[in-house]
Parts: C-alpha cells; structure tokens; sequence
C-alpha cells in the first residue's frame, strides 16, 4: 500500500556540462500497511537516496530531507534517526509524533523549517504548536510559520521564498558536538525479508549499544579540537505578522506577493563561539550504553597527537577508538592498550568518571 502522501529528496546535481547546477527531486513510495515511515518504508527512503546518488551523482553536502503531510511527520522521523544525511530538514504540515520525541535532540546539526496551517483539520495547530514549543524549549536551531487562514496545504506563493533558498544551505560533516539519542524499539531486524534498521551512528560517532534495551540510550560528545565549539547566545524570535498593503512572502517584504496571508513566526538562531580557544580533548557522557566508536580522526583528534578523552558514562562500556597512529598507546588508568594497525583501540570503561589518556605518536 501506498501512502497517501509522500516525502521528497531534493538534490543538487552537477551534471557535467555548462549548464548551472540544479535540483532533482525524488520520490520514494514509503511502501508498507502502516504509515509513519517505519519498517519498510523507511528502507524505501535510504534505497530511494543511495539509488539516486549513484545514478546522478549530486553534491552530498546539498540534500534536502522534505515532505508534505504524512511526509512531513515522516521527515521529523528520518531526519532524528538520520541527521548526518541531509542539509536541512522541511516538514510541511507535519510534526514531531510522541515516539519521535525524545529525538529531537538529534537534531544539534540539522535545522528544521516548519510549516503549518492553523486551520488544518488533519494535523491540529495545538500537535503543530507542540512541537514547535518543544524545538525552542531544546534550544534547538528552526524556523517555523504558523500560517492564519491555510488548512492541510503545502504550498502557495508565500510559501516560495524558503523553497528558493534550500539548495544554499549545506550539510554539517564534522560537528563540534555530537548528540545523538536511540530507541532500541525502532530497530528493524527480519531475516524472513532481509530487512535490517539499525540506528547506532551519527557523525563521528558508531557502533552505539544500548545496554537496557527497555530504555533510550544517548551519547552526548563534544571535541574541543573543532572549530566553532558550543553555542555563544540563542537568539530567539517570536513574532507576527498581520498583513499589509506592500506585500510580503514569509521570508520578508516581496511587493510581487500579496496573498492575504497573515502568520505566526518563530525561530531559533545561534551565534556559535568561534574564537575559544582549542584543545587535544573530547568530552563524552554516556546515557544507558554498553558501547560506542568514536573516530578520532572527523574528531580533529587524529595525526598522532597527543589528546586527552574525558568519560562521564553510567553504566561499564567498551569505547573504541579509530582513527589514531598504529602503535599510538591509550591510557586508562594504570592500563594501556596500543592501536592496531587499522589505528583502532578498544578499552572496557567502567561506570563512573574517568579520562583516558592518548600519547603523541
């Protein structure tokens, strides 16, 4: 069965010739008797992405997670679950359903521009506004409008301007800052059809065990060898808009645009440190985890420096390293262990707060 109505995958491709870069579209059918994007449509969507990004080859760093109704629910979903995959994340008509919840904090990296019709009947302005008041209460980077006199739609005129700037935003590879939480229920392993969902990575960080399976179990690390490490201020916006005779589309005045519109406003924006000063270290707390994979080198950390990984983790863990110099010895303790020749350390951590210690190579 086919959902009634589906996300998009918005590219920018290179092709080749001399003409400018432009956008392609792909629409996965999110195949499967429940809606959401769960089980097999979820799948759809990875196949769908890595089938396209072998045919037409676009830019990784310009691919834009989007859908309208059932798919903007889909996008909040794939977006918390996938974060490291897209530039920015649109749901339109959508929100963040109460299972999804406790991932929005995977969205660190990823922004969301959200937006609503206040006289949806399918999807409440309340469940909207919810998510939205849950966005700003995680401090979380988002746009959202709230549109007065819109119902289930998911486009018009005004509408255009955020469309217009999406293939300008770029994806983040190598965070400062790493959060990443994961909800064991959601994993997907069926031998019957093969299919495996397993979310246990983002960024820099892999290999993500939960210990109790019963529980969500996060990772929160932070490299001070990167730039731009931690947020400065939060900029807050709440605001309306009310109408006027000049015209305006929801990114500012445009006399072309004179809809009648009239919305609701909010937004969360950082200014992000860029001047602290660095350091060989990364910070790492672990939540309900029995394991995790940190490469050293995305971390800033590789090249055989000396660094310094400090671990606050409430349950024993075994923490593997990659990325480091063959040979290069690891410290916990009065114990040391030295990189294969892949550059990987492994290390049981016991429960508590703890630093390991990373010799020069």
């Amino acid at each position: 069965m086919l959902s009634e109505e589906i996300g998009a995958l918005e590219m920018y491709v290179r092709d080749g010739t001399d003409f400018p870069p432009h956008n392609l579209t792909v629409w996965p059918l999110a195949r499967g008797a429940g809606l959401f994007y769960e089980g097999i449509a979820e799948q759809d969507v990875l196949a769908v992405l890595a089938d396209a990004s072998l045919r037409f080859q676009p830019d990784p760093d310009r691919i834009i997670l989007s859908g309208a109704s059932m798919g903007g629910i889909g996008t909040f979903r794939m977006g918390a679950l996938y974060p490291d995959l897209w530039s920015v994340a649109v749901p339109i008509i959508g929100y963040a359903r109460p299972v999804v919840e406790p991932l929005l904090t995977n969205y660190e990296n990823l922004e969301i521009l959200q937006l609503n019709g206040a006289l949806d009947p399918l999807i409440p302005i309340d469940r909207a506004q919810g998510t939205t008041d849950l966005l700003d209460t995680l401090g979380l980077r988002y746009q959202a409008w709230m549109l007065d006199k819109r119902g289930h739609e998911a486009g018009g005129y005004a509408y255009d301007c955020v469309y217009r700037d999406l293939p300008n935003r770029v994806r983040v590879v190598n965070p400062a800052r790493v959060r990443y939480t994961v909800d064991p229920a959601m994993t997907v392993i069926d031998p019957e059809t093969g299919l495996e969902l397993v979310h246990d990575r983002a960024y820099w960080v892999s290999g993500i065990v939960v210990a109790d399976q019963a529980m969500h179990g996060t990772v929160d690390a932070s490299s001070l060898a990167l730039e731009q490490r931690g947020v400065d201020q939060v900029l807050r916006t709440d605001e309306r808009y009310e109408g006027d005779d000049d015209g305006r589309d929801l990114c500012g005045p445009n006399p072309a645009i004179t809809t009648g519109d009239t919305w609701r406003y909010r937004a969360i924006g950082w200014i992000v440190k860029d001047d602290a000063p660095r350091e060989n270290a990364l910070e790492v707390t672990l939540t309900n985890l029995a394991a995790a994979t940190f490469d050293m080198a995305r971390a800033g950390l590789g090249g055989g420096v000396a660094a310094r990984l400090r671990v606050n983790t409430d349950t024993d863990a075994a923490i593997v390293l990659t990325g480091l110099e063959p040979g290069q010895a690891v410290t916990l303790g009065g114990a040391t262990v030295t990189a294969d020749a892949d550059g990987s350390a492994s290390l049981a951590v016991p429960a508590g707060i703890l630093t390991l210690d990373i010799a020069g190579a």
